[in-house]
């Protein structure tokens, strides 16, 4: 990418100081009409001219902070040949690391970050599909100095440049979802996120629909990983548990949690391993859903008056095995093979991840988690290799990661558009660890 080239002015110095700012956003591309595009993770690598210390103190300046308020300006030209929609987005403060040093000559250098960029109401959506266009808008940047006390910049962009485009496209058709959640209340075998005394019930937009996932599981104990895919149906349930403070600062967000009900299709994966290292094993497994999953999303302000997103996902699976190979020999592994009870699934993520999870469940995002495997029963013919499989697989703290896609298909969600392909942030399924 690209550096952009401001101008910049300190305090009511008339000196218009010339920096390069090479910013880098993740933006999520829902490639659907009618979702909400946010950006993600923001970082920017500034050089500034040495000039710029004298307006900032008049003692020798050998470190740095700053806290940068960017601007990003986004323009959607739809397909149908309709004029650009212009729109300026204001996103959250970026900061530098506290007192980053300054060389003794030549270029001022800073780094700043915030893993989570875009604020709640500053999003863009399509209602047809076409392009938009984010590009770098005007910026203040406040420096602290160790002495003479914060000055603010105020920066001016001296050329369009282009940060991101976004491609909204039309929805797909002959792809349906599956049925949706016959459950009406939380699954009770799962804990429910505390509710704090000031709550009141309030409500839930309405979302029923299907969102696809596909991600990785490792088995620790053969240092392999399995790709798993599915497709998911989920519906909002009556009301969420709004927080009203008793004295809340102004412009503040109140804390809120949202409930949700999924079930997930029965998933199939294939595995080929190596055995205690050096055995060829190949294994077909699936996973069926006991009971109805919990999604619960819970959103709270921050004293800065910014927003964290958690999202917690508790579901229960059993895994039976399918079919079997060693060293290319079919096991016969009988119709009742399988775990010796259920499998708990905990997958947990938001905006404190890398990638965080998006904005709320209609958008999806990345979950993760570490999954506990039970011994095997039940599984042979004629000779019991239930052991065998539960000394190769079974075994505490397997990493998954399952990426979900934007919910789809039927009333409230955001896009007819199924299932929307997703794709695998960070390790490949079936990738070994080095």
């Amino acid at each position: 990418m690209s550096d952009t080239v401001y101008g910049c002015k300190v305090g009511t110095s008339a000196t218009n100081h010339r920096i390069r700012i090479r910013l880098t956003v993740t933006m999520k591309s829902p490639e659907a009409v009618g979702v909400d595009v946010r950006p993600g993770r923001l970082s920017m690598k500034i050089v500034m001219p040495r000039s710029i210390l004298a307006d900032l103190s008049d003692q020798p300046v050998d470190s740095l902070s700053a806290t940068i308020t960017p601007k990003v300006g986004a323009a959607f030209k739809a397909d149908e040949g309709e004029s650009p929609e212009p729109r300026v987005l204001a996103w959250r403060q970026v900061r530098s690391p506290a007192k980053s040093p300054v060389a003794a000559s030549g270029e001022v250098r800073l780094t700043a970050a915030t893993w989570t960029a875009g604020q709640r109401g500053d999003a863009f959506k399509a209602a047809v599909p076409g392009v938009a266009t984010f590009t770098a808008s005007t910026l203040t940047m406040v420096l602290t100095p160790p002495t003479g006390g914060a000055k603010t910049a105020t920066c001016t962009p001296e050329t369009e440049t282009v940060q991101a485009k976004v491609v909204f496209r039309g929805p797909k058709t002959g792809e349906d979802c599956p049925p949706n959640p016959a459950a009406t209340v939380l699954n009770p075998d799962f804990e429910v996120p505390e509710v704090p005394p000031t709550a009141v019930p309030g409500p839930i937009p309405p979302a029923m629909g299907c969102a696809k996932l596909k991600g990785f599981s490792n088995i620790k104990k053969l240092d392999a990983g399995v790709s798993v895919e599915s497709l998911s149906a989920v519906k909002s349930l009556s009301g969420f548990r709004w927080v009203v403070p008793k004295d809340p600062p102004p412009g503040t967000v109140p804390w809120q949690r949202q409930d949700y009900v999924g079930e997930n299709q029965p998933v199939r994966a294939t595995g080929t391993f190596l055995t205690f290292g050096f055995v060829p094993t190949t294994t077909t497994v699936e996973l069926t859903q006991v009971g109805a999953a919990n999604v619960h999303l819970i959103d709270s302000s921050t004293s800065d008056g910014s927003d964290d997103l958690a999202v917690a996902v508790n579901a229960r699976v059993t895994m039976r095995v399918l079919k079997a190979s060693v060293n290319g020999q079919a096991i016969d592994v009988g119709p009742k093979c399988g775990t010796a009870r259920p499998i708990d699934l905990k997958l947990r993520g938001g905006e404190m991840y890398d990638p965080p999870y998006q904005d709320n469940l209609l958008v999806g995002g990345v979950l993760r988690g570490l999954v506990d495997i039970p011994p095997f029963a039940g599984c042979g013919v004629g000779e019991d290799i239930s052991r065998l499989l539960t000394a190769s697989v079974s075994g505490k703290a397997n990493e998954i990661q399952v990426n979900q896609g934007a919910l789809c298909g039927t009333a409230g969600a955001p896009s007819a558009q199924c299932p929307p392909e997703v794709t695998i942030n960070g390790r490949k399924a079936g990738s070994r660890k080095g």
